[in-house]
This record gives C-alpha cells, structure tokens and sequence, in this order.
C-alpha cells in the first residue's frame, strides 16, 4: 500500500527531477490547509474547474454530480460510477485517495471508467494534489 500511496503521491504533485529524484512528497498545497476543506476544495478546484455551466453545476450536471452546491462532499461519499462497467466503484473513498474512482478519473488511472475527467492536463498539480489533500480529509465523516 505505501508503494502505491507514493506513486499515486508523485502522480498527483508532478514529482521528480530531470536527474530521476523524487521531490518532497507533501500534499499541504498551501500553509492554511484549505484543501482539507470542502469549501476549500470547492474554491480551488470545483467551482473553477468543474462546476461549469458545461459540467458539473448545479442546473444541469453531468452524470448526475453537482460538485458545487452545499452537500457535495456527502454526494461524491456516497455515489457510485455512473459508467455501466463500473457501476460498484465508489467515487470517493474517505481518507483513501488511492481506491476512489475521482482521483484516478483526475489522473487518467481508471481504466474501462469512461473518459478522464477533467480533460487531460485541465487541473495544475495544485489542484490535482488538492482533491487528494480533501479525500484523506475526509477520513471519520
């Protein structure tokens, strides 16, 4: 498991050198902790990013996951993947980044789960790192 948390770490941060070396391996995107938030979450990289009139607002949101209106968080805890191959994935597992389907969706990771979500390279490292930071947050709701 920890091979895994590191990769999916360097995965998330964009880590390394040009020389092969690993750079810190740290999630805390800003000196506040706002990420571990969902308002936090929601400022840095929902509302921005996601929650488009195109995407996933509130009036009309794709697959059915409004990632901006209040409740969010209790939403993406409890929803499952909408694509018929994997209907039992959890989108979202509290405090385990590694096995939720929304952070291998950010990533490019999920496989026959439909297409990556945002569109490859939308999210910067911070925001990648960001919704990470949130989901082991989110560990004891």
């Amino acid at each position: 498991m920890k091979v895994r948390a590191l990769a999916l770490a360097c995965a998330l941060a964009a880590c390394g050198d040009d020389a092969g070396g690993a750079s810190t391996l740290d999630f805390g995107v800003d000196a506040d902790r706002s990420c571990q938030t969902d308002e936090g979450v929601r400022a840095v990289v929902f509302e921005p990013s996601c929650g488009t009139s195109r995407c996933h607002d509130a009036d009309r949101p794709r697959a059915d996951l409004d990632l901006v209106s209040d409740g969010f968080a209790e939403r993406l805890m409890s929803a499952t993947s909408v694509h018929p191959r994997c209907r039992e994935r959890a989108l979202v597992l509290p405090g385990d980044p590694a096995d939720s389907l929304l952070i291998e969706k950010i990533l490019g990771t999920h496989g026959a789960c439909g297409d990556p979500m945002p569109p490859r390279d939308a999210l910067t490292p911070v925001q990648r790192s960001c919704v990470a930071e949130w989901v082991v947050a989110l560990e004891g709701r």
